[in-house]
């Protein structure tokens, strides 16, 4: 008996369960979440009904301003009037000049395209009845059948790291993107396909089989930089940094070039690094200098830095919004959920080490993976009007997909930790996924309902 559970949890089959696991949930939460499950909900209905060119007008469910949460449906969840209110009563539409906020559209960037999908959806949902309940249910429907399909796919496709990629795309925080119209979902997915064709890229050894497909290969790593840039936020760029890693292992004439420089920089003297690091130090000091000057000046945003890392303000939005609470606000998930799920994914990434012949790369990717979460907060460095001491509006989902790039650090690490048994990990996971996702859809409806 225990041998055919090992075997139906191996890695063999994990793409086949994560798609059972996530159309499961995905489909459970495009049907029971209140409408507006996502941050910026209103936001996200808004453009997609642009997109799609079908508006509704939400002024008419107490919604005269496009802000967040789902403060307005309490009181139909507690008179058992929504199903009424919100499936039953049809929609009225407006024009994109009669919206209550101005709703910034650019047709080549993440805005735009991360709206295509569930626009498709809410298309759908109006032919079988124009009502604001159906068409949002219809485009939850589709974005959580086309992406959970994507990363089923990218999984099936992936070398390497199966588990790791199972275990983020089935967080509560993953799952609920997937099953609302939020454009951070196309993100996730974009992501998690560039950082496929890299693990596979490095995992290759046949330096034949690579040359062979190296037109194919490069079309396909350009596809998804296209990709990256114009259905992700800009935090995400980052990982185009990875690209000459990419080439090192794909182009024979790329890697002989970085490896003779490699050398040269070996066989550098003492004196000659010390004062490379020196001009380094000068460089990134004078960088710092011009960067925060727009801020207030390098001592007011170290400041602001170092009260965000070691002070808490009461914010919502932080490590639980990371894997396990989407919306903290109104899911009401405890601190222990996302305690269980950070542990989880440090013993899934010591479980899934491999052998790494370019130690360098761990350090890099990790290097990278800081910079992303610095930037971030650099980006929301005037969020608000920069009024506080600390720096606002950084909310955990936009790292989440970017903890991918942490299994080759974890792979470089000289230690022997590795759990004994990695059936035990996976069967922790399916247990944790299912118990998680359960308790976001009931605590958020509770919370409504109490």
């Amino acid at each position: 008996m225990t041998l055919k559970i090992v075997n139906c949890i191996s890695d063999k089959y994990l793409h086949k369960i994560y798609f059972v696991i996530s159309l499961f949930f995905v489909t459970l939460f495009s049907i029971f979440m209140p409408l507006f499950n996502e941050p910026d909900g209103q936001y996200h209905l808004a453009v997609t009904g642009r997109v799609a060119h079908n508006i509704i007008d939400t002024s008419r469910y107490g919604e005269k301003f496009i802000v967040t949460g789902v403060k307005s449906q309490e009181e139909s969840y507690k008179d058992k009037t929504h199903f009424e209110t919100y499936y039953l009563n049809k929609a009225q539409f407006i024009e994109p000049k009669k919206l209550p906020r101005n709703i910034k559209f650019n047709y080549y960037n993440f805005v735009y395209f991360g709206h295509i999908i569930p626009a498709i959806g809410l298309i759908i949902g109006k032919i079988v009845y124009p009502s604001i309940g159906v068409m949002v249910t219809f485009a939850r429907l589709t974005s959580g059948l086309l992406y959970t399909l994507s990363v089923y796919v990218i999984i099936k496709k992936l070398r390497k790291f199966k588990l790791l990629y199972t275990a983020l795309y089935l967080s509560p925080v993953v799952i609920n993107s997937f099953a609302s119209l939020s454009y951070d979902s196309l993100g996730f997915v974009i992501v998690g396909l560039f950082l496929m064709l890299l693990i596979n890229k490095i995992e290759e050894e046949d330096s034949v089989k690579i040359e062979n497909n190296y037109p194919k290969n490069s079309f396909m790593i350009l596809l998804s930089s296209l990709l990256l840039i114009l259905g992700s936020k800009q935090n995400y760029w980052i990982l185009l940094l990875l690209l000459p890693v990419y080439y090192y292992f794909d182009n024979s004439t790329f890697k002989k070039w970085i490896d003779n420089m490699r050398m040269r920089f070996s066989n550098l003297t003492k004196t000659q690094y010390l004062g490379l690091g020196l001009v380094g130090l000068v460089l990134m000091l004078i960088s710092s200098f011009v960067i925060s000057m727009p801020y207030g000046g390098i001592l007011v945003v170290a400041r602001r830095y170092f009260m965000t890392i070691i002070f808490s303000y009461g914010k919502t939005f932080g490590v639980n919004s990371w894997f396990s609470e989407p919306y903290p606000h109104i899911n009401s998930m405890p601190s222990w959920t996302s305690a269980l799920w950070i542990v989880l994914m440090i013993l899934i990434l010591f479980s899934e080490k491999t052998t790494v012949k370019h130690p360098f790369i761990g350090y890099y990717t990790f290097a990278l993976f800081i910079l992303g979460i610095f930037g971030v907060y650099y980006i929301q460095l005037g969020y608000n009007g920069a009024n506080t001491s600390y720096i606002e509006g950084v909310q955990g989902r936009y790292f989440t997909p970017t903890t991918l790039l942490l299994s080759y650090f974890f792979s470089s690490l000289n230690s022997n930790f590795k759990p004994a048994k990695k059936y035990s990990l996976q069967l922790v996971l399916l247990i944790t996924v299912v118990v998680t996702n359960s308790m976001l859809l009931f605590n958020t409806l509770i919370d409504l309902l109490r």
